[in-house]
């Protein structure tokens, strides 16, 4: 992915994400988990406040690296995709909100997403694990479309997400003007054509 400083030098999105990406997490003492796997505070508060705008549709974006993070969500605004993103920083925390864990528990205030948009290298429960939880989970897994967005350009990495439930599996671009084509793709057909309404 190409570097997104002349982008985001005084936008306050970017201060969360970058927030997002560096503050030390806070293990939960109840439920320890490895430090590198728990969300910060301000990616929590940055995941609240996408979810509380919608009242049935959104996307979930699973993506640890924050730049990438951002550029996506820069993206999705220049393509004009009004749907709210939801973004999580690791694969754990993804099985969490879609199983409703803890503080996910409110289905209206944190939606099964409509889509969901999966990195592949995550720390510790990786993109791969995801999908097979979804799949153990058809209940959830069938309400969504799951789409691997990864900047590993591989064959047999594709051949693997796919068999897995994953309906497609997309490189991301090096230029920021290709991400946003790619928004618009996402938008014409997987958002606007292909829907899948949450149910509940």
């Amino acid at each position: 992915m190409l570097h997104p400083s002349a982008l985001r030098s005084r936008d306050p999105a970017f201060i969360a994400v970058r927030e997002f990406h560096f503050i030390k997490p806070v293990l939960n003492l109840l439920n320890p988990v490895p430090a590198r796997l728990a969300r910060t505070k301000n990616a929590v508060n940055l995941s609240v406040s996408h979810t509380k705008m919608s009242k049935s549709r959104t996307m979930l974006l699973v993506e640890d690296n924050s730049d990438d993070a951002y550029l996506l969500q820069t993206a999705f605004k220049k393509a004009e995709i009004q749907e709210p993103l939801t973004v999580l920083g690791s694969g754990l925390e993804a099985i969490r909100y879609l199983s409703g864990e803890g503080k996910y528990e409110n289905r209206e205030a944190f939606p099964i997403p409509f889509l969901i948009l999966l990195d592949l290298s995550l720390p510790g429960v990786d993109g791969f694990e995801v999908l097979r939880w979804l799949r153990k989970h058809p209940e959830i897994g069938r309400r969504m479309t799951s789409l691997v967005l990864t900047g590993i350009e591989s064959q047999s990495l594709t051949d693997k997400a796919r068999s897995l439930g994953a309906q497609t599996v997309l490189v991301k671009p090096a230029k920021f003007e290709d991400l946003v084509a790619l928004a618009k793709r996402l938008k014409t057909f997987w958002i606007e054509i292909n829907q899948k309404e949450p149910k509940g």
